[in-house]
């Protein structure tokens, strides 16, 4: 069994393990036959949708419509042969404008993901509007569903919280600790602290597979979802996890007192607590990354669960053996969590640059993107977490060894320490729940650019998709405030500096709700374009903002992330 010594290395062995690897997650649409726009001359034999992930056949579809919105055909069936991809049965088709809508559940990580294509047979392709609704957030801004961000927090705080304890008995406990009263007591606490742990396992593994199942149904409601996600490989690793935190509580129940029983029965608990933490990695973004990267995660979620759950055995220890008066040390105690506290800072720190550098493509992501946001809050409590073990390290076990009243002021920063904690696995579930920044960020640029300001104080989003040249649809919402008039004309003036090609105006109608919009063939060469938005409002001045578009070829649309090579 691994001791505090044996860390270092580990710490080596999570390096090799974390060289980054390129990655995918959620269940992107990677390539399709026919391509998206394409004209074809005849109907092909069948609709062919390539995903990036293994797909959940029984909760993946896709469906045909024709230009008046009628539904031509539509199809549920995966290929096992074939399991990253959706195929939809063409038959004839009569001449027209198509578009396939396609909703798809990934089989590895769970995500749902949804979009569109259009194509035509013997006339060109259908323009359905794909853009989100006026006043919603930019696709790759898109905030998690909050209930399956609850309950993936749920996950964390209750794995934490099961092994934790486990892991402070045998390695900050037992090595200072003598057979005693002290000792008894503290192995009833920790006790009484895992079997909560586990028995909160199993309720937010059941919280999660009904998040989950109420994401997957859709409209047709969570019901519609369940026994095919209780079947699956979710209901699979959701019934692994509980079932092992009912054998580890088994374990539990048995476990001598950390000092005078033998460590043994520590140890093979702790073991047994490997694989639960695994069914978390292996139903997040890790599982599709390869196995280097599951490691990874892996072992950030034990190192986790090794400092964070250690936080209230540590107040606990602290209390026993102040109060039985046979307890070990205190400045052993705390010494030796330090240590253990500042191994799992190393293992989160290098794991979790790892994922950055594999989830992030460019660093403005983190601002453009809910998982860069996500990612940045996470950042910024574990630095505060850090401050705060360095208080405690630094100045408060000092103090406490000393005599000093610090005994009582530790009680406060410790409960600080464990509230940042809490909200610091908070921002990790939301990150988890968020498509990696690269692909949401590629999957956005994909539909088209979006770029948004306030002028006159009125709030300006404008839309150029696909933002190729040639044809494109453009649109801006217009906040539209209570009391203020609606916009008697909305204007684009474009232009391309450097360019002596004059001043293009187009007139956008209203189309409902805020939103104006015009398509057409108006943006014709490669390069940076001007955008001048202009709203007209009786009674007001005129608003006024310019805009900067990159408009570029066709074919340097940018690609999703590759697939790992045991997918293709």
């Amino acid at each position: 069994m691994p001791t505090i010594r044996s860390l270092p290395p580990l710490i080596v062995l999570a390096v090799l393990l974390l060289w980054p690897t390129p990655a995918s997650a959620h269940a992107n649409l990677v390539r399709s036959v026919p391509a998206a726009g394409a004209m074809l001359e005849t109907t092909p034999e069948a609709l062919t949708l390539e995903f990036s992930e293994l797909l959940d056949p029984s909760l993946s579809q896709v469906q045909l419509f024709d230009s008046r919105n009628t539904m031509v055909t539509e199809a549920r069936a995966v290929d096992p042969a074939r399991p990253y991809t959706l195929e939809l049965p063409l038959g004839v088709l009569q001449d027209g404008a198509y578009t396939a809508l396609w909703r798809v559940r990934s089989a590895e990580d769970g995500h749902i993901t949804e979009g569109s294509l259009p194509f035509g047979v013997g006339v060109p392709a259908a323009a359905p509007v794909v853009l989100p609704p006026v006043g919603a957030p930019a696709p790759a801004q898109a905030p998690p569903a909050p209930a399956d961000v609850i309950a993936r927090w749920l996950s964390l705080a209750a794995l934490a919280l099961a092994v934790g304890p486990l892991g402070f008995a045998r390695l900050i406990w037992r090595p200072f600790a003598l057979p005693g009263q002290a000792d008894a007591a503290m192995g009833l606490a920790l006790r009484r602290m895992a079997l909560a742990g586990l028995a909160l396992v199993a309720a937010a593994a059941i919280a999660e597979l009904l998040a989950q199942a109420a994401d997957a149904g859709g409209e047709a409601g969570l019901m519609a979802a369940l026994p095919a996600l209780l079947t699956g490989r979710t209901g699979v690793l959701l019934g692994a996890r509980v079932v092992l935190a009912a054998v580890i509580a088994v374990l539990v129940r048995r476990l001598p007192p950390p000092a005078a029983g033998p460590a043994q029965p520590w140890e093979l608990t702790l073991v047994v607590a490997g694989p639960m933490l695994l069914t978390l990695s292996l139903g997040g973004h890790a599982a599709v990354a390869g196995t280097p990267v599951l490691a990874a995660d892996w072992a950030h979620t034990a190192a986790m669960a090794l400092w964070f759950g250690g936080l209230l055995p540590l107040f606990v220890a602290l209390r026993t053996a102040r109060r039985t008066g046979d307890g070990p040390p205190l400045g052993g105690l705390l010494a030796r969590f330090s240590t253990l506290a500042l191994w799992c800072v190393v293992v989160l720190v290098i794991s979790g640059v790892a994922a950055a550098v594999i989830h992030l493509d460019d660093p403005r992501r983190l601002l453009d993107t809910a998982y860069g946001r996500a990612l940045l809050v996470k950042t910024g409590l574990f630095l505060a977490l850090l401050g705060l073990g360095a208080l405690h390290m630094l100045v408060v076990r000092p103090r406490i060894v000393s005599g000093g009243v610090w005994a009582g002021r530790f009680r406060s920063t410790l409960a600080a320490e464990v509230a940042v904690a809490l909200a610091l696995l908070l921002a990790t579930a939301a990150l988890t729940s968020s498509p990696p920044a690269a692909a949401a960020w590629a999957q956005q640029q994909r539909l088209g650019q979006r770029a948004e300001a306030e002028a006159g104080g009125v709030d300006l989003v404008l839309w150029v998709a696909p933002a190729v040249s040639g044809d494109n649809l453009l649109t801006l919402d217009v906040g539209e405030r209570p009391g203020e008039p609606a916009p008697s004309d909305v204007l684009l003036r474009l232009q391309m500096p450097g360019m002596q090609m004059g001043v293009l105006q187009v007139e956008l109608p209203a189309a409902g709700g805020g939103r104006y919009q015009a398509r057409g063939n108006h943006l014709t060469m490669v390069g940076r374009w001007e955008l001048e938005a202009i709203v007209r409002r009786p009674g007001r001045d005129d608003v006024r903002h310019t805009f900067t578009v990159d408009v570029r070829s066709p074919e340097s649309i940018p690609e999703l992330p590759e697939m790992p090579a045991h997918q293709h």
